[in-house]
């Protein structure tokens, strides 16, 4: 019995795909990073000037230069304020400075 070969998807089998991550914390920041990297639109949305405002200062403005070199969509001072959509499916992040 032989094993599967492993395939690679071109970009036209991969479904275009947008994610917006509400916070500033790690989890949201790694969240945002790796689905980046895997080209998906992202959105980071920020209550604050910026993110990881708890940890070092050294640590958010390194991310927060290493984050201007990339496509994420940061959000900073937005507040969210309805999220519209049905579970499972495509849902809507709208935030008090209408992006």
């Amino acid at each position: 019995m032989e094993g599967g070969r492993p395939t690679f998807p071109t970009e036209q089998q991969i479904p275009g795909a947008s994610l917006a991550s509400v916070g500033a914390g790690h989890i949201a920041i790694k969240l945002a990073g790796v689905l980046n990297t895997l080209s998906t639109e992202t959105h980071l949305v920020v209550h604050q000037d910026h993110f990881l405002r708890t940890f070092d200062p050294i640590i958010y403005k390194t991310l927060s230069n290493w984050a201007k070199h990339t496509d994420i969509k940061i959000h900073k001072k937005s507040k969210d304020v309805k999220v519209e959509g049905t579970k499972g499916q495509t849902l809507t992040v709208h935030t008090d400075r209408g992006n």
